[in-house]
């Protein structure tokens, strides 16, 4: 045992005129704590969770880049906190479990609210208030800390249910392996995506959005059912 490490306990039996070498290799507490770590996670209500360490990447874009805002210069970005990603959407199937009124509407007569689509018209804060109220129901601290309704601090020592960051949204969807440098698109560096690969505005629901992606086709006229398409590198 060493202070900071992780104690190693280890049977052997001398045996005479026998020389035996034992050797062992201590982790330290934080290397035993990740190895700890399950690399799938599902909470009480059905939510896959996957466990990620992403490191370092580039974000932004280039002053070259067609469709390039003001803001979003090329930046390196470094994360050192592994985390927990849900692999699909919140359904409203399980929204409605901690809202029971709460209605994702429709668009030209095309339902939202189906059981399995993603859930809809919902604001940053009830988003937040979804993630402590789902921290509670599975026994954890919750990240947020609200007051009259608006979320005011977070509590980043607290493993409880939260939104990603940007940056770690990013990663998750346009990352590819081993690469610093994060796709252009989820599905690749140009367009037209590959049918099928997303729930994106092909031709099927072009009278709703009035445009569309040329030459593409995803089957769905508005949202599709969670998990409907193959998942991404990253899973």
């Amino acid at each position: 045992r060493k202070s900071g490490y992780q104690a190693h306990i280890q049977t052997f039996t001398p045996k005479q005129g026998l020389d035996q070498l034992i050797t062992v290799q201590l982790r330290t507490l934080e290397q035993a704590r990740v190895e700890a770590l399950k690399p799938l996670l599902t909470t009480s209500i059905g939510h896959t969770l996957k466990l990620f360490s992403p490191g370092s990447f580039t974000m932004g874009a280039s002053r070259r880049e067609p469709g390039r805002r003001a803001n979003e210069i090329l930046r390196p970005v470094k994360l050192d906190r592994l985390f927990y990603l849900s692999t699909h959407e919140v359904s409203n199937e399980q929204f409605l479990k901690f809202q029971e009124q709460h209605q994702s509407g429709h668009v030209e007569g095309n339902s939202l609210g189906s059981s399995k689509q993603p859930v809809v018209k919902v604001s940053w804060e009830l988003a937040a208030q979804y993630c402590n109220w789902l921290s509670k129901k599975d026994g954890l601290e919750p990240f947020y800390t609200f007051s009259e309704g608006k979320p005011t601090t977070s509590n980043h020592k607290s493993t409880g249910y939260r939104l990603p960051t940007e940056a770690e949204w990013s990663w998750a969807a346009r990352s590819q392996s081993q690469s610093p440098q994060l796709l252009k698109f989820p599905w690749g560096k140009s367009l037209p995506p590959p049918n099928n690969s997303g729930n994106y505005a092909d031709k099927n629901s072009a009278f709703i959005t009035r445009r569309a992606i040329n030459n593409y086709v995803d089957k769905f006229v508005v949202t599709a059912p969670v998990g409907s398409f193959a998942s991404n590198s990253m899973g």
